[in-house]
């Protein structure tokens, strides 16, 4: 009968002790799997760009003037990638510091006008992404806030870094959105030549691009693509050129995006405004290059807007009584 019960006890204790086994084997190969999976997420997962590391992107931007008042009274941008533009717009800044030719091979000069305000505590925000793109947005006062009673015209100006002399995108908050006129392109084309084997491909331009004025100032935000050739192509660029009285427009230096091979990918465009600006017909070549084997570029283009001229904003003595 002892022998039966004991046989009983040695029984029921291995039960126990295998039971306990497997659950331990479960349990460590459930915490196996879940360490698994968070390395799987984790390896898989795309980094955001770390606060340090936008902080690095924006402390490459060295303001070169800023204040509350200056003598341009509507929304305007402004990109200088040429000592010509600069100097036009010095004018509007006479304190800006002097830039020589060798400066815009590694940085662009970029210009935001914020119109006049009714009080002061507006200001401009100027900050680079970590693809490049440019971002300007307007502040304001808090609610309540005591400000100057008075009207202001804030303004800001500032160098941004371009390496290799690389397009320059812009991303423009509403304020100066509302001052683009846009234009569709209805016809163009471009030559491509060049290269160790000396090829050639001709293609169309086809897309549009909008137009913000200020005096004798004109800032050209390209959306362009190419249309039957090889491969598509592109030219998204900003950049500011001088318009004459006569609506000659002149654009001295700009990237060529894809249009044109690099390395040696600079253009310089010409151009006539007729019809009170409402037609553009421009023409596009490659600025000289000391590169062996490079690639030029030969294009023109007729666009013609697709909006009347952005309404004036600045306050008349009236609106302040």
């Amino acid at each position: 009968m002892l022998g039966i019960k004991t046989s009983i006890v040695v029984a029921l204790l291995s039960l126990l002790i295998n039971g306990a086994s497997a659950a331990g084997c479960n349990t460590g190969s459930v915490e196996r799997a879940a360490q698994n999976n968070k390395q799987t997420k984790n390896r898989s997962a795309t980094p955001s760009p770390s606060p340090i590391e936008r902080e690095n992107v924006n402390s490459e931007i060295k303001i070169l003037g800023q204040g509350a008042h200056n003598q341009v009274r509507e929304s305007f941008v402004a990109v200088a990638r040429d000592t010509q533009t600069y100097q036009e717009l010095r004018r509007l800044d006479d304190n800006l510091p002097i830039l020589g030719a060798d400066a815009f091979k590694r940085i662009a000069v970029v210009a935001a006008f914020l119109g006049q305000r009714r009080t002061g505590g507006f200001g401009i925000e100027i900050t680079r992404a970590a693809d490049g793109t440019v971002r300007i947005a307007e502040s304001s006062p808090p609610q309540r806030s005591m400000t100057t009673q008075a009207l202001t015209t804030p303004y800001k100006v500032v160098s941004v870094p371009i390496e290799n002399e690389r397009a320059l995108k812009l991303d423009l908050g509403p304020t100066w959105r509302a001052s683009l006129r846009p234009y569709r392109i209805t016809s163009g084309e471009f030559t491509m030549s060049g290269g160790f084997a000396g090829r050639s491909e001709n293609f169309r331009l086809e897309g549009s691009f909008n137009v913000m004025r200020e005096g004798s100032l004109a800032t050209f935000i390209y959306d362009i693509k190419s249309a039957g050739g090889t491969k598509a192509r592109e030219l998204k660029e900003a950049t500011t050129g001088i318009v004459k009285g006569n609506g000659e427009a002149s654009l001295a230096r700009f990237n060529a995006g894809s249009l044109v091979e690099p390395p040696a990918n600079l253009l310089g465009a010409k151009g006539q405004f007729t019809k009170n600006e409402s037609d553009l017909n421009l023409s596009f070549e490659s600025l000289p290059s000391t590169v062996a084997d490079g690639y030029q570029g030969k294009g023109r283009l007729t666009a013609t807007a697709t909006a009347p001229p952005p309404p004036k904003k600045a306050l008349t003595t009236q609106d302040v009584m």
